[in-house]
């Protein structure tokens, strides 16, 4: 399934990442934006280097999904909730876990930490949310020193205010509550939603709060009066808001495939973010550089690690060998694959569509570019390898009980596969490149 970084100014698309075996539901970007983290239908974390789209390290040591991840603001720390129900604190810089904070009776839908970085906030569909001291997380503490109660169903998402004194959380009880994570007391609902309210997030300012719910709007609160400041209506289910830094664009995630960007002032799309083959439903925004994550139910560009393959090694390169990554923008031809049975050759500098090749037979699970960029090597699910011409798009050659992930020598003389049984295969290819 996909990951989408974006440019939050225009709204282009800059990298597709793949290497997750089903939805992505949760994202988050460190604050200085360099790394790239990712959840969902899974039981592990990915991250990935935010500006090339490369894959870093896993994090494995939940039992059941995770959907949700938060960096701490000083980056250290990486908070994941899971639907084992438990909150994992981890080391940012090496993966490594540090602590597991136990409490939840059901599923952890989401985290968020405070600005201060002092507590972490988890909503559950226990119907409660706790806040846990953040500073304990190295020392394998794990007692909530708040459960916050009042939700008359599950808990889905929860947001503190840019200066820590509000915490605000949504439910399937149409609700959203106000409290003060300090001591815990109960300050105020907010009533408007129709349907479920999936997911929140405050201004950079705290004045305003932003709601995502299930009854396809996204509604504006003034936390303090309890006052809803406006209401912007969408024609498909809305997810994970998410405010650029100067406040006034949101980004949502959407329910028809494609995420929206929206202007606060005047409550008004601004344009659709279309590439997605499903549910975009998670959305990041990092405060210090100007991209944008969006994450995918359905995968229909897969760069990278093909899904599942953590048994072989990977080829983590994303483009063409001669196309270096500069300023955020790329130049030629970079390589898709899809569960669509098609691979298409992009030119990333204006997003066209080049090239179409001919429909494989199965799931496309890798991709890879010789040395030369002149031939593509194709994994199928059908276990065949399959070489093209990347001029013409012509077929040159099938191989018979291929893998899962492949990558060229560096020479391009051999290709190497590798799969789900436990073998590397080497193949010699020089006959069939020799023919073009």
């Amino acid at each position: 399934m996909t990951v989408k970084v974006w440019d939050s100014t225009s709204g282009q698309e800059l990298l597709t990442l793949n290497g997750h075996a089903s939805n992505v539901s949760g994202l988050a970007f460190s604050p200085d934006g360099k790394q790239l983290a990712t959840a969902g239908s899974i039981m592990w974390v990915t991250i990935w280097d935010a500006s090339t789209g490369q894959y870093l390290r896993t994090l494995k040591g939940h039992t059941g999904f995770v959907r949700s991840v938060a960096y701490s603001p000083d980056g250290k720390w990486l908070a994941t909730a899971s639907w084992d129900k438990t909150v994992k604190v981890w080391d940012a810089a090496t993966g490594h876990e540090l602590n597991t904070l136990q409490g939840h009776t059901a599923f952890v839908q989401c985290v968020a930490f405070s600005p201060d970085g002092k507590r972490l906030a988890s909503a559950s569909h226990d119907q409660t949310v706790k806040v846990w001291d953040a500073t304990s997380g190295h020392r394998r503490v794990s007692v909530a020193i708040r459960s916050l109660a009042g939700h008359a169903g599950a808990v889905w998402g929860v947001a503190f205010s840019a200066d820590g004194t509000l915490l605000a959380s949504g439910g399937d009880d149409h609700t959203i509550r106000i409290w003060n994570p300090g001591t815990g007391k109960f300050v105020r609902s907010l009533i408007g939603h129709t349907a479920n309210v999936r997911s929140l997030a405050f201004s950079p300012d705290r004045g305003t709060l932003a709601s995502a719910g299930h009854d396809a709007t996204v509604r504006f609160w003034d936390p303090a009066t309890g006052m809803q400041q406006g209401i912007m209506n969408d024609t498909a289910l809305v997810y994970f808001p998410a405010f650029t830094k100067d406040g006034k664009t949101l980004f949502t995630g959407s329910g028809d495939k494609s995420p929206r960007m929206w202007n606060v002032p005047e409550k008004k799309l601004i344009r659709q973010l279309d590439g997605h083959t499903g549910v975009a439903w998670a959305i990041a925004v990092s405060m210090d550089t100007d991209l944008i994550a969006s994450g995918g139910q359905y995968g229909t560009i897969k760069l990278g690690m093909p899904p599942m393959a953590t048994w072989c090694a990977l080829s983590t390169v994303t483009f063409p060998a001669s196309t270096p990554w500069r300023s955020r923008r790329m130049a030629g031809c970079w390589r898709g694959a899809a569960s669509d049975q098609t691979v298409k050759l992009w030119n990333p500098a204006n997003g066209e569509l080049v090239q179409t090749l001919p429909q494989h037979v199965d799931t496309i699970y890798d991709v890879a570019f010789s040395p030369k960029d002149d031939t593509l090597a194709t994994a199928c699910g059908d276990r065949s390898l399959r070489l093209w011409d990347v001029a013409s798009g012509r077929l040159l050659a099938t191989f018979a009980g291929g893998g899962l992930c492949i990558a060229f020598s560096s020479d391009g003389k051999f290709l190497a596969s590798g799969g789900d049984d436990h073998v590397v295969c080497i193949w010699d290819i020089q006959p069939a490149t020799a023919a073009k």
